[in-house]
């Protein structure tokens, strides 16, 4: 079953549309459009193969997307600022990604996902000020966050818990953006990239367990690094 809902505001004008949709079963899709500002959306998929996706230009927008089964996808894209995000998906394999363009600022994200194998994806081109965090539970799961376009003072933390996890953040330019990766337990894989001459960057990499970690620094100064825990090479 596909559904599509649609809102335009027109000349500016914030209608505050709120779209809701429930889906029960298997290979669904979800399709929610919001042009204007103060607009909230709700998805919500229990079953296999659901495709869910949102997309919000504006300021003041929130997203919700829940999905609980496996092979689920959950997209969402946004032109705009101060908005909120959320994906939650739980007993995969699923797949999240959310991309903010056009240089939007005071957005937040939340990726949470529970069970194996999962991919989550941030991707924000320019912007300053953006949070986001990528949780993910149990073993084999990726996670992948970047920051491109010189954007600045965006936070990024991703925490995973179990084994075999592989963690990414990459920041292309900019300055004073803050980044942390915790993983627990073994055989996990972290790296933080800075390339392009961005300053006065935050990085921390606390392990606990059997790990591998990466750290690359392009022509970087004022940058600070902790790592902790243990790791291997």
């Amino acid at each position: 079953m596909v559904v599509l809902m649609v809102a335009l505001a027109l000349s500016g004008v914030a209608l505050g549309n709120t779209a809701d949709i429930y889906q029960s079963g298997d290979s669904n899709e979800a399709y929610i459009e919001q042009v204007g500002d103060g607009n909230e959306a709700s998805q919500t998929q229990i079953g296999t193969g659901n495709d869910a996706r949102v997309y919000q230009d504006g300021i003041l927008n929130s997203a919700s997307q829940y999905q609980d089964g496996a092979y689920n996808t959950a997209t969402i894209n946004i032109t705009g600022s101060s908005n909120s995000v959320e994906q939650v998906q739980k007993n995969g394999p699923n797949f999240a990604a959310t991309s903010i363009i056009g240089g939007g600022y005071e957005n937040t994200v939340l990726q949470s996902q529970e069970g194996n194998e999962n991919q989550a994806y941030v991707d924000i081109d320019g912007g300053y000020s953006n949070s986001v965090e990528q949780v993910q539970k149990n073993g084999s799961n990726f996670a992948a966050t970047n920051i491109i376009g010189g954007g600045y003072e965006n936070t990024v933390r991703q925490s995973q818990e179990g084994n075999e996890n592989q963690a990414y953040i990459l920041i292309d330019g900019g300055y004073s953006n803050s980044v942390e990766q915790v993983q627990k337990n073994n055989g996990n894989f972290a790296k933080i990239e800075i390339i392009s001459g961005g300053s006065e960057n935050t990085v921390r990499q606390p392990q606990n367990g059997g790990q591998s970690s990466t750290i690359v620094i392009d022509g970087m100064w004022g940058l600070f690094i902790e790592k902790t825990g243990t790791n291997y090479p």
